[in-house]
């Protein structure tokens, strides 16, 4: 079976396969932060805002839409400032979301001296120690994913 190189959220949902695969990829996505956090703290700069918490509720459940608001009220209290994220569901939604094409996130690992940037399932990986590149490497493609320098 053949599936295109970028399968965007919204589109996906019309074919019950490429749906499937979207929802595939994502985790392996969400597996790779997951490994991430687990070496360094994250930090997160989103761009959410009143007006998009009343968009993004269309795309999550009750209890997803109560993490928003919380998520906007620390956004709100700290003028959009890097914010450290300790629970792994914030994370998870921040970077699903972020996935979908939704939200725009900025996920700074301190400790791994290493930023992504995410945008749907393409995903910009920013190193400023050459030291971890091996590791960050080999995590992605054990998750079936793969790093291209561009």
């Amino acid at each position: 079976m053949f599936f295109k190189l970028e399968i965007i959220y919204d589109y996906s949902k019309d074919d019950i396969n490429e749906y499937r695969h979207y929802l595939k990829v994502e985790r392996q996505y969400i597996e790779i932060i997951k490994r991430f956090w687990g070496i360094s703290p994250v930090y997160i700069l989103n761009n959410m805002n009143t007006e998009l918490l009343e968009f993004l509720k269309d795309y999550t459940d009750e209890k997803e839409g109560s993490l928003l608001k919380s998520i906007n009220d620390q956004t709100k209290e700290y003028n959009g400032s890097l914010l450290l994220y300790e629970k792994f569901s914030v994370i998870q939604l921040l970077a699903k979301l972020s996935l979908r094409e939704k939200l725009e996130s900025c996920f700074v690992f301190p400790n791994m001296k290493m930023i992504l940037w995410i945008n749907g399932l393409i995903c910009k990986v920013f190193l400023g120690d050459n030291h971890y590149k091996e590791l960050v490497k080999l995590i992605s493609t054990t998750h079936g994913l793969y790093l291209r320098k561009v």
